[in-house]
């Protein structure tokens, strides 16, 4: 069987990565022609033309679901890719000609299948498939001790590491409150990246000067000594200091969580982690097993919080007890082993593919249409063109929608 795969260049590091990874890993396992679009000029509908009569199934992997045309009707894998989130899925409405009947749609997690299932009315195929890495064996350029000294950390001190994007939807500000309230364990909080240009809607997208400023004026002020920031690393200097880490935090309250890759990184490298009880992250960790799931909730002005008291408490009590922390750390490991890793990808898409060699996905006829509700705020949202009215003037989606985050 003969995969074709199309790609777009990513602006968000973990989608780039997990793209890059697809690539390289059908590479080794499938003959695969592959193409990457940049715009929708003549030249790329000439290749996904051509990619579509050369190969037998497409694969689509993008953020972004581009409206190109499709003459055929070979079968195509769309990764859904949070295309649920950007405007409450829009982006389906304005491209479901880009659908036929034998086609399937993967969701990173059931957190976002649920919320597509809640808005369109399709007899599309629909299925969970989680998003994968492979982790090395972390083979140590350094000591642990050398590592230490580099980053400027005590010999002693348990690591808690966060690694990602520095933007308002991460909660970076809910860091200093967990130092805060532990002052008397000896723990450091390293906070791994750099305030990016890019936040989510209704997190503030003309506010990121303002943010990074609050932070900064946090980090002078924090005089406890707990919490510590360090510039992006690489990839291999990012997974060595992971990999001495004591646990990983990640309190993301960002809309768009469908899935949570720096978690099951950390997981692969036998690192738990405690995350907010939201989106993706409910599909990775199983609270007090493999990691914690902190209390999450809607405020009555429907912006999202988390209870960090509660994550406080857990934190406290994984410090005075590493042999907890080490049989969450095993079970971490073995979950991301046998669930997250590029092994599982390939099982997960040969069952896939033998649905489609065997026919029995194909329907007579595909319908694809999102209810009357969410029609109207569609409908609405085009006519005053701007996708940010969807929220904006219909404050209830939030409820509606994201209660399959919660």
């Amino acid at each position: 069987m003969k995969i074709g795969l199309i790609m777009m260049p990513e602006e968000y590091w973990s989608l780039q990565k997990l793209t890059d990874e697809v690539f390289y890993n059908l590479k080794n396992n499938y003959e695969v022609l592959a193409i990457s679009l940049s715009s929708n000029n003549q030249e790329n509908q000439t290749n996904i033309d051509n990619l579509y009569k050369e190969c037998d199934v497409v694969i689509y992997i993008a953020s972004k679901l581009a409206g190109f045309k499709r003459l055929s009707d070979k079968p195509t894998i769309f990764f859904a890719h949070a295309w649920m989130d950007h405007g409450a899925g829009i982006n389906l409405y304005i491209n479901q000609g880009s659908f036929r009947r034998d086609d399937i749609l993967l969701f990173a997690s059931s957190s976002a299948r649920n919320k597509f299932n809640q808005v369109y009315t399709t007899n599309i195929k629909t299925v969970v498939f989680p998003y994968f890495t492979d982790i090395p064996e972390i083979l140590l350029t350094k000591q642990e001790k050398e590592l230490r000294v580099q980053y400027g950390l005590s010999n002693n001190s348990k690591i808690l590491i966060y690694f990602g994007r520095l933007s308002p939807e991460k909660n970076i500000e809910g860091l200093f409150d967990l130092a805060k309230k532990n002052q008397d364990k000896d723990f450091i909080i390293l906070v791994v990246g750099d305030f990016s240009s890019i936040s989510t809607f209704g997190f503030g997208e003309n506010y990121m000067a303002d943010y990074k400023d609050e932070i900064k004026k946090a980090i002078l002020t924090n005089t406890s000594g707990k919490i510590k920031f360090i510039d992006r690393l690489s990839e291999d200097d990012l997974a060595e200091l992971i990999s001495i880490s004591y646990l990983t935090i990640n309190l993301s309250l960002c809309l768009e969580e469908d899935f949570g890759l720096s978690i099951v990184e950390s997981m692969a490298m036998g690192v738990p982690a405690i995350a907010s009880n939201w989106g993706g992250f409910k599909d990775i960790i199983t609270s007090k097993q493999d990691g914690f799931l902190v209390r999450t909730f809607f405020l009555e002005d429907k912006r999202l919080a988390i209870d960090i008291n509660e994550a406080a408490i857990y934190i406290k009590n994984l410090l005075s007890n590493e042999k907890k922390r080490n049989e969450l750390a095993i079970k971490a490991k073995n979950k991301a082993q046998q669930l997250f890793s590029s092994k599982s990808f390939i099982i997960n898409l040969n069952s896939l593919l033998t649905k489609i060699n065997d026919g029995s996905i194909v329907k007579d006829k595909l319908f694809f249409y999102p209810k009357d509700k969410y029609l109207a705020v569609y409908q609405s949202a085009l006519e005053h063109k701007s996708v940010k009215t969807i929220y904006l003037d219909n404050l209830w989606l939030f409820q509606d929608l994201y209660k399959y985050y919660l």
